[in-house]
């Protein structure tokens, strides 16, 4: 078993010559030597993943019934690390019993895939590799794709009332290249320091009201950890309980939000990663590629300024799809490879229009949802995006939210 792990390791690198130098720098920072570099077998690098892709259609990243063998992806789910329920070693446990299940029958889609994708966090890639090395063979029909959800944001005041955050997936990355756990760290601090910021403030506007980070973190753990844009939010709902006067709840707002909505604030205060230096820091390790997490649901209303919307309105422009489509020619012209259009969605509405997309059910011309989905699949077709997906699971089953 051993002998045929090996050769189907050394034939998938002679496939794959970029993902060989991926393997091998992953397996070097395990301390093992090349001989046992196959027992990283069920790493996926970026050029296999970029090659395996184009073979899934959106039904391959459903389950839409217990031992669902079309059921191949799942290349957006989170851990304990970040918003996530399950541990590193729970999500393996699952998807390797989805893969085994999987390989019972005979087809030519692609093995069982998964995307471990925390939010600004790779502590648990470390511990799915140990695990992986152990048993090698236990893994052999599951394939693991190291990534991470990372926020960014798009600044412009010419079109934007405050900054445009979303998301980014990192696929393939290396989770002990030390420029990117530096960049991370440089930036977890950076939130940190913010969050210190609008506590202090707060304590200043409000000193009789008792507010306690320690407090606010006890009632949300993930505004602790720290990993998401949603600080300020998280901040507020927590403010608003202490300070129950609702004249003071919109400058409660503004203070929670002062650092997030602000175009000029210091660097060493700005708690955004903008998506240039995503692109830099993919750059700079030399493995793996970005894509866009769920471009559906940016709401791009919330952002657009009231100058933009007059102009556009004034040529006979929708204000958010330009401003979709300048930011979509700037990542790409960056380096964008993928989108996340097979992504499973939870709000009937987008369901609904999901299938019209698919052809499932009559297209409602007069469905925006419909039009807004099929931006993005049109826009990944034009320029042969790459097309991810994947449940964003956040719950205690792989198959699902």
């Amino acid at each position: 078993m051993q002998a045929r792990l090996k050769q189907e390791f050394e034939n998938r690198l002679f496939m794959y010559p970029s993902d060989a130098h991926y393997i091998r720098a992953i397996a070097h920072e395990l301390g093992l030597s090349e001989k046992d570099d196959y027992k990283l077998f069920s790493i996926m690098g970026g050029q296999e993943l970029a090659d395996t892709l184009p073979l899934a259609s959106y039904r391959n990243f459903q389950c839409l019934k217990k031992n669902d063998t079309d059921y191949r992806f799942n290349l957006h789910l989170h851990t304990y690390f970040s918003d996530g329920v399950l541990d590193p070693l729970q999500v393996l446990n699952q998807a390797v019993a989805i893969a085994d299940n999987n390989a019972s029958r005979k087809t030519l889609l692609p093995p069982f895939t998964v995307a471990i994708t925390d939010h600004n966090d790779i502590q648990a890639l470390p511990i799915v590799l140990k695990e992986l090395i152990k048993n090698p063979d236990k893994y052999k029909n599951l394939r693991v794709v190291l990534g991470c959800e990372f926020g960014a944001v798009w600044k412009d005041s010419q079109t934007q009332k405050r900054p445009f955050a979303f998301e980014m997936m990192y696929y393939c990355l290396n989770p002990f290249d030390k420029t990117i756990l530096r960049y991370m760290k440089e930036h977890l601090d950076i939130r940190r320091h913010v969050t210190d910021l609008i506590f202090d403030q707060l304590h200043n506007a409000f000193p009789d009201a008792k507010l306690s980070k320690q407090e606010a973190f006890k009632q949300d753990p993930v505004l602790e950890q720290n990993n998401k844009y949603g600080i300020p939010g998280g901040i507020l709902a927590y403010a608003k309980q202490k300070i129950t006067d609702e004249n003071a709840h919109a400058y409660l707002h503004d203070l929670c939000y002062r650092y997030h909505n602000a175009f000029d604030v210091l660097e060493a205060e700005d708690p955004y990663q903008p998506y240039t230096d995503l692109f830099e820091l993919q750059r700079r390790s030399g493995f793996g590629f970005l894509g866009v997490a769920h471009p559906q649901r940016m709401n791009v209303g919330n952002f657009l300024s009231d100058a933009y919307i007059q102009q556009c309105n004034a040529i006979g422009k929708n204000a958010g799809y330009e401003m979709i489509y300048t930011l979509l020619n700037k990542l790409k012209a960056a380096g964008l490879r993928a989108l996340e259009i097979n992504y499973q969605f939870d709000l009937e509405s987008f369901i609904h229009a999901q299938k019209m997309l698919l052809e499932q059910i009559p297209i409602d011309k007069t469905d925006g949802n419909y039009h807004w989905l099929k931006l993005f699949k049109d826009y990944a077709e034009r320029y042969d995006l790459l097309q991810a997906g994947g449940y964003d699971t956040h719950s205690d089953d792989i198959r699902g939210r």
